[in-house]
């Protein structure tokens, strides 16, 4: 998944925290809950990846007023599944959100992160400029580049 933001400071990261179920299935899970935030207006991106995919595919619900914004699927559903979710903050606070589904559960780590925005939230349809990817190149790794 790689998305592209606008509104973002020059050193645009924030606050991060992670959680992560292990070897345990699970059928949600939350992000753990980050430090407070340097500013008012930020976004904040968390995001899930589960083992395999096919088993968090249904029902799939983001709680806090974070919404899904990508489900990403394989070939094969056997492997990993990604979901990612956004919120624009106006308060500063600490942020948290859980990812839970319906489905049959599985081995899951959820991440939350938040990027300072240069004044106030910029427009939903004006998102651009930032280019941040996020991969998961091995079980229990999340990688997240660019800003």
């Amino acid at each position: 998944w790689a998305g592209e933001y606008s509104g973002l400071t020059a050193t645009p990261l924030d606050q991060n925290q992670r959680n992560t179920s292990v070897d345990t299935a699970v059928t949600s899970l939350s992000t753990g809950t980050t430090g407070t935030t340097a500013q008012a207006d930020e976004l904040a991106i968390a995001l899930m990846a589960s083992d395999t995919w096919s088993a968090t595919e249904l029902g799939r619900a983001w709680t806090n007023s974070f919404a899904e914004v990508s489900f990403s699927t394989a070939a094969s559903s056997s492997r990993p599944g990604l979901s990612v979710a956004e919120k624009d903050l106006t308060a500063v606070g600490t942020v948290e959100t859980t990812f839970s589904t319906t489905d049959t559960g599985d081995q899951m780590i959820c991440v939350v992160v938040t990027f300072k925005e240069t004044g106030g939230a910029p427009p939903a349809d004006d998102l651009a400029t930032k280019l941040l990817t996020m991969d998961v190149p091995s079980p229990g790794m999340i990688m997240i580049s660019g800003g």
